[in-house]
C-alpha cells in the first residue's frame, strides 16, 4: 500500500487521503469482515445517498479511485451507476476564452516581462496545443512559410507523428514579431524556456 500511495502525484494523494478520512467515518463497523461484493454494493447505496443529496460525481469518483488504489475494494456497481449518472447529467463545459481576451491576456503579459509565456498562450489557443506540448516544442520542430506555421509536435496523445499547421493571419503576425525580438541561436534548443509552473501561476 506505501508503493502504491507513493506512485501518486502530491495533489492526488492529498484528495485520496481527505476522501478516504471522511468516509472512515461512515461505513460500518462491521465493513472489513465483508466481502469485495458486498462492500462495493453498499458503497453503491452510499453513492446514490450523495448523489440525491449533492448532485456533484467528483467526490464520488475520487473516493472509488481511492479505495481501489488501496485494494480495499474491487468496484464494479459503483463504477457503472457513476458512469451512468454522468451520462444523464453531462458535465458543462467551460466557454472558450474570447479572441479579445486573449489578446488583452497576451499584451499584459508582454508588458509585464514575460514574452514567451504570452507566445505560449497564443500558441496553445490558435493551435488547440495542451500546455505541455507547447512546452515541449523544439525550434527545430517548428516551421514557418509565408501562410501558415508547422508544428511537429512527434508522439502524442492524441496520436503519433502528429502536425498541427496554424494559418490564422493574427497569430502568423504574433509569431514573426516574436522570432524578430527572439531570434533562434540553436535548432536542438527549446522554443519557449519556460516552466509549466511559470505558466499556471
Amino acid at each position: 500500500m506505501v508503493f502504491l500511495w507513493s506512485t501518486l502525484q502530491p495533489r492526488a494523494r492529498s484528495e485520496y487521503t481527505r476522501a478516504l478520512q471522511a468516509f472512515s467515518s461512515r461505513v460500518p463497523r462491521r465493513w472489513g469482515f465483508w466481502s469485495h461484493e458486498r462492500r462495493d454494493f453498499w458503497l453503491s447505496e452510499h453513492i446514490l445517498e450523495q448523489l440525491d443529496d449533492t448532485g456533484v460525481a467528483g467526490p464520488a469518483r475520487v473516493l472509488c479511485a481511492a479505495l481501489q488504489k488501496v485494494g480495499i475494494c474491487r468496484l464494479k456497481r459503483s463504477w457503472k451507476i457513476l458512469d451512468g449518472w454522468s451520462k444523464l447529467h453531462p458535465a458543462v463545459q467551460a466557454p472558450a476564452m474570447p479572441r479579445a481576451v486573449l489578446h488583452a491576456y497576451a499584451f499584459s503579459l508582454l508588458v509585464l516581462g514575460e514574452p514567451f509565456v504570452a507566445m505560449l498562450l497564443t500558441t496553445c489557443f490558435y493551435g488547440v496545443l495542451r500546455i505541455s506540448e507547447a512546452l515541449g516544442l523544439k525550434r527545430a520542430n517548428i516551421f514557418c512559410s509565408q501562410r501558415a506555421v508547422t508544428f511537429y509536435l512527434g508522439t502524442t496523445k492524441r496520436g503519433e507523428e502528429e502536425v498541427v499547421v496554424v494559418e490564422n493571419q493574427t497569430y502568423l503576425r504574433w509569431f514573426r514579431a516574436f522570432q524578430k525580438h527572439f531570434p533562434a541561436s540553436g535548432r536542438s534548443r527549446v522554443w519557449l524556456p519556460c516552466s509549466y509552473a511559470r505558466v499556471s501561476r
